[in-house]
């Protein structure tokens, strides 16, 4: 076997094994996206979930309820309305430092 010969084989396996694991590495990296994605998924129906058991609770109760649960003695309850200013954005601060609401 040549020097030469030799040279080229060892180059050859060289590369041969820096492939190999360039392969294994872009595998690895895979299988992270992979479980980052399925952890995204399932932080997300969890968020769902969690949202629509909020949804079930407000739906299912009302001042008069929870006045009922608390006791007599206490302060009465009153619901707090939807205000409208806050839901489409108009209120907001004023260029003196207080707060509009419009």
């Amino acid at each position: 076997m040549t020097p030469m010969f030799a040279k080229l084989l060892t180059l050859i396996l060289a590369l041969g094994v820096m492939a190999g694991l360039l392969l294994v590495n872009r595998q690895g990296l895979y299988e992270v996206v992979g479980e980052r994605m399925r952890l995204h998924r399932e932080k997300e129906q969890l968020e769902r979930s969690v949202q629509e058991l909020r949804v079930r609770v407000a739906e299912s109760t009302n001042p008069s309820a929870i006045d009922a649960l608390i006791g007599e003695g206490r302060p009465r309850w009153k619901a707090i309305e939807a205000r409208e200013d806050l839901l489409s954005g108009t209120s907001g601060p004023r260029s003196d430092g207080g707060y509009d609401r419009r």
